[in-house]
């Protein structure tokens, strides 16, 4: 409750809960075009992704990209992402105590670690260049 939180995103209105979210004074909801994210993710202090199951995240890189500390579930490419303890925090996706997550959150505030030098070599010129070395292989 001592932190604001900022939900950004398109369709959480239709969340079931999504009103009770919106009755507390620590939220924030907030729908913008895609190319505006950059300047929402500089406003951050502590990016939290709590998905139970998850392609990605790409908000994930896309934060950390931006030097913000993340307290993530570990799903999708979280864990190639994220060195616990390191460059941000990870828990468990079936995790149901939200006082874990919080205690994660607590530490992120006062990770002192350049989050952007830990992901630059997650981009397209890496990706590819590890596609055309693996058909060079083949």
């Amino acid at each position: 409750p001592q932190y604001d939180f900022l939900l950004l995103g398109r369709n959480w209105s239709e969340y079931p809960r999504f009103q009770e979210l919106c009755s507390l004074e620590n939220f924030e909801y907030l729908e913008a075009k895609y190319s505006d994210y950059p300047a929402f993710y500089r406003q951050l202090d502590v990016f939290v992704s709590a998905s139970q199951l998850e392609g990605g995240p790409i908000p994930l890189l896309e934060s950390m990209m931006s030097n913000v500390v993340p307290v993530a579930s570990d799903t999708g490419f979280a864990r190639d992402l994220i060195q616990d303890s390191v460059n941000g925090y990870l828990f468990s996706a079936t995790e149901q105590d939200c006082g874990v997550i919080a205690e994660r959150i607590e530490r992120a505030k006062s990770l002192k670690t350049d989050i952007r030098q830990s992901v630059l070599n997650f981009n397209w010129d890496s990706y590819s260049a590890a596609h055309a070395e693996l058909f060079r292989k083949a």
